[in-house]
Parts: C-alpha cells; sequence; structure tokens
C-alpha cells in the first residue's frame, strides 16, 4: 500500500516536471495535452493562491516541492 502511494507521487512529479518542460519547450506538442489535463487539478489550486512571475508560472515547482514533502513524511 505505501509502496504503491510512492509509486503515484514519483510519477506525478515526474508528469509535473514534464509538464513544466514541454510548456517551456513545445506546448504544442501532442504530449503536452495528456500531461496537462493529468497535472492540472494538482496545479490549479496553486495557481490560484501563487500568481505567475514575470510570465513564469512557478505552480509545477510548488507542486514538485510540496509532493517531495509528502515522499519524506511517508
Amino acid at each position: 500500500m505505501l509502496a504503491t502511494l510512492r509509486f503515484s507521487i514519483y510519477l506525478l512529479i515526474g508528469a509535473l516536471f514534464l509538464q513544466a518542460v514541454l510548456s517551456w519547450v513545445s506546448p504544442y506538442s501532442p504530449l503536452a495535452q495528456p500531461v496537462s489535463q493529468l497535472t492540472r487539478p494538482f496545479l490549479r489550486p496553486i495557481q490560484r493562491l501563487v500568481p505567475p512571475i514575470a510570465a513564469i508560472d512557478l505552480s509545477p515547482l510548488i507542486a514538485i516541492l510540496l509532493a517531495q514533502l509528502v515522499l519524506m513524511f511517508l
């Protein structure tokens, strides 16, 4: 059970990282839409609290840090 939860969080971190890189490099990639749909529920609440700074969205970075914190407590 715990291993499955850890694996799920690692997959989320990977998807968040991929979404951030794709948004900078190739936002119209065929892979960008499914990854965005997967990460959107985790990023929306953070985006409401933290506005973009100089047109840079920091929500993926914050979400990755929060996921790392959850992994540390598991």
